[in-house]
C-alpha cells in the first residue's frame, strides 16, 4: 500500500526553513540535522 506524504512537511525551529518529508527523510533530519542550517533535531520532533 503506497500512502501519500506530500503534504507532510518539516520546519526548523532555528532557521523557519520548511522541507518535505517522507519516512526516509524524517530519518535522515533526526541522524544529521537540519539540512539547511545543520541543527539538530531532537528524536520527538516527529511524535
Amino acid at each position: 500500500m503506497h500512502t501519500d506524504h506530500a503534504d507532510e512537511r518539516f520546519v526548523c525551529a532555528e532557521c523557519r526553513g520548511t522541507i518535505p518529508i517522507n519516512p526516509q527523510i524524517r530519518r535522515a533530519l533526526v541522524q544529521h540535522g537540519c539540512a539547511l542550517c545543520g541543527a539538530s533535531i531532537p528524536t520527538d520532533t516527529f511524535c
